[in-house]
């Protein structure tokens, strides 16, 4: 874990201008929290270096120096990194921690189940609360665990549905990655990260049809 650990901070020292010893105070203590930030490290490093976007680390507003670690609204208590577009002055977008959306089934959000969480969240700079599904960008899921039951699948297709509606092929807020199409409207990108290989392997097939990366990134990955 300490490897990992020095990994994580380098990816964020180096993509996210962050100091190495902000970087260590970002992370929680669990495999799964630390399997979460070595994820936004990698996805940091593709947006930097793939997509040409400028990412800045910004600590929260009270002094908490650790990423937010529970589901619920935005709270900007907890630290994020703005996203800025190639030469703008202004952050186009934002990442942030275990948020909970307002999926398309939201009405006036009196209910547990108009809210649906996302371990890293994108979504338009400026969005607070529960952002609106027509807010988000990029959301992401994170799975620490060595076997995927097909419930997973059948889990982040219910996200996906929350999230938009199939349709045809529509354009996103990206040029590279993670992709520029996706057969959903409104057009967000959404991933599902696994130690596990099965979802990269075995549904494909479900996750181009419905607009779902599954990506396969292990513990040991070197950068």
């Amino acid at each position: 874990m300490e490897e990992l650990m020095e990994r994580i901070c380098d990816l964020l020292e180096e993509f996210a201008e962050i100091r190495i010893d902000d970087a260590e105070q970002l992370v929680g203590g669990t495999v799964g929290k630390r399997y979460e930030a070595w994820v936004l490290a990698n996805v940091i490093e593709e947006l930097v270096d793939t997509e040409n976007f400028r990412v800045v680390h910004v600590f929260g507003q009270n002094g908490i120096l650790c990423l937010k670690g529970s589901p619920g609204r935005i709270n900007p208590n907890y630290p994020r990194f703005d996203v800025y577009r190639n030469g703008e002055r202004e952050p186009c977008a934002t990442l942030w921690t275990d948020v909970e959306f307002a999926g398309i089934s939201y009405i006036d959000g009196r209910t547990n189940g108009e809210y649906h969480e996302l371990d890293i969240v994108m979504c338009d700079y400026g969005a607070d609360g529960y952002p609106r599904n027509t807010q988000i960008w990029l959301g992401i899921e994170c799975k620490c665990r060595g076997s995927s039951p097909k419930g997973m699948l059948r889990e982040i297709l219910g996200v996906r549905r929350e999230l938009s509606f199939s349709g045809n092929e529509n354009d996103t807020n990206f040029t590279n990655w993670p992709c520029d199409t996706v057969p959903a409207d409104p057009a967000s990108c959404l991933l599902f990260y696994s130690i596990d290989e099965k979802p990269s392997n075995d549904w494909i097939v479900p996750g181009v049809t419905f607009g779902v990366q599954f990506v396969h990134l292990s513990l040991e990955d070197e950068e």
